[in-house]
């Protein structure tokens, strides 16, 4: 936008000037009331914004972006000392940080939680499968009249009906079926990647050479500017750092790597953490240039669960092991930021216990929509309020269900667990851990496990609160055990 220099007259009689002052009055209450957007935020070197868009802060756009195999530990601004994460160090300083978000240890649980705000017991039947039946935030946001798109991995099965019964207009995924059809194929997940699109496989041809989370920003950052002009949710799902560890096309040895014999080597996982955190800040300088930024919430999870097993980080000093698949904190707590200019508080770090389940009703609280009636129980409690810096309801305990692979003979892996900031309770015979008890400090469950003998007064009433918390789901009738 070109500026608005007041021109300057001379010799002007004075009734002329007198008959102007309506107009003058009339262009300062417009200009009081356009907001003239001076944002950089998040900007790696200087960009020109796009065309202006049209506004709708009834309901803002929703960028929702998650990682995969990515532990609290990972981001240098929690507390990391192994990678590089500058974009998120820098939504850190511009936005929300959250301490306290928890998912589940594995992707599909976590997923689906985050998709339907319910626990597990409730929403699947099979690893990779979940309940036609139910509906997720893209089904809420969908009908509220945002429009919806997904790009990144599914896993849900189920195909183009899947994704299109789950909410999602548009999309470009990877793994599209968990049980492949005839002519299926995973194929790669990074390097010449499969990817699926409207109802097929786009050609190998346009994939080769190509890398699959490139492919992914570069569709959301089309679907951002193709819907630029109503309200949009799009939901980015990374494969990064799914496995197998694989060179990026920052490396040296992409160029000759041959994805299909499927190696994988963990010392290109510090490559894909970077890597990852460079696709967030291709999309977030977008919404900049595109001058949305502040009728869109951006919210990065950085982990759908702990990091990869085979994987070892230095945080605060202290030597953290790959734990994904692991009930304990570090197969669960993951990091969460919120970038919003205007509406986010710069430089906010936020405490508050946020559980998978809650997504769903805070994207409502987003959306300025009531969650519909008809999704049946939601177990998630919303943390619109917490972003927007205002008083709300908080979460005083989280809790888990586990059992990644239900229904399946011989796979009995089974845990569930209640838990506050400080203390966490399990109860799973399946783990020999029925009852135990722990002490949280430093993102780590302090060994051993307390003794129920020597609790104080405070810890005996914060056991007893928790394990309230799981006998009132095991009265549920939705629960189910194995």
């Amino acid at each position: 936008m070109k500026s608005m220099k007041p021109q300057t007259h001379h010799n002007l009689p004075s009734c002329g000037i007198k008959s102007m002052l309506p107009v003058v009055i009339l262009l300062l209450l417009f200009f009081s009331c356009t907001k003239i957007r001076t944002d950089t935020n998040i900007s790696h070197g200087a960009e020109q914004p796009d065309d202006l868009t049209i506004l709708h802060m009834d309901k803002p756009n929703i960028i929702l972006i998650m990682s995969e195999d990515m532990g609290y530990e990972v981001p240098t601004v929690n507390g990391g000392e192994s990678y590089e994460t500058p974009t998120l160090d820098k939504i850190a300083k511009e936005g929300m940080r959250f301490t306290q978000c928890h998912g589940s240890p594995q992707c599909a649980p976590s997923r689906w939680m985050m998709m339907t705000g319910k626990y597990n017991f409730r929403n699947y039947f099979y690893y990779g499968k979940m309940y036609s039946d139910q509906r997720t935030f893209a089904n809420m946001l969908k009908d509220a009249g945002y429009e919806t798109g997904v790009y990144g991995k599914w896993a849900l099965d189920g195909g183009d009906t899947s994704v299109h019964n789950f909410g999602f207009n548009h999309y470009a995924i990877w793994n599209p079926y968990k049980d492949p059809l005839p002519g299926d194929k995973k194929g790669s997940i990074y390097k010449n990647p499969s990817i699926y699109e409207t109802g097929d496989y786009i050609a190998d041809s346009l994939t080769e050479g190509k890398f699959g989370d490139d492919i992914f920003t570069d569709s959301v950052i089309h679907f951002m500017q193709v819907n630029k002009n109503k309200p949009f949710f799009v939901y980015y799902p990374m494969t990064l750092s799914h496995m197998p560890a694989n060179p990026t096309p920052d490396d040296p040895a992409f160029a000759t790597w041959d994805p299909y014999t499927y190696v994988d080597d963990t010392t290109y996982f510090p490559s894909q953490v970077k890597y990852a955190d460079k696709k967030i800040g291709d999309i977030i300088r977008k919404v900049n240039k595109m001058n949305i930024a502040s009728e869109t919430v951006v919210i990065v999870v950085f982990g759908d669960n702990g990091t990869r097993e085979g994987v070892t980080s230095i945080f605060n000093g202290s030597v953290i092991p790959g734990s994904r698949k692991e009930v304990s904190e570090y197969g669960t707590h993951v990091s969460l930021f919120v970038y919003w200019p205007g509406t986010v508080a710069p430089h906010t770090v936020n405490n508050d216990l946020v559980d998978f389940t809650d997504f769903l009703p805070t994207l409502a609280g987003d959306a300025n929509i009531p969650v519909p009636s008809t999704y049946g129980k939601i177990d998630g409690v919303s943390f619109y309020a917490g972003i927007i810096g205002q008083a709300g309801k908080k979460r005083s305990w989280i809790y888990d269900y586990y059992w990644p692979v239900p229904n399946r003979p011989g796979i009995k892996t089974f845990a569930e667990w209640a838990q506050t900031s400080s203390y966490k309770l399990y109860d799973s015979s399946s783990l020999e851990m029925k009852g135990y008890f722990y002490k949280l400090e430093n993102f780590t469950e302090i060994e051993p496990q307390l003794d129920v003998t020597t609790l104080t007064k405070k810890e005996n009433k914060i056991r007893d609160s928790l394990l309230s918390v799981i006998q009132m789901m095991h009265k549920d009738p939705e629960y189910r055990f194995r």
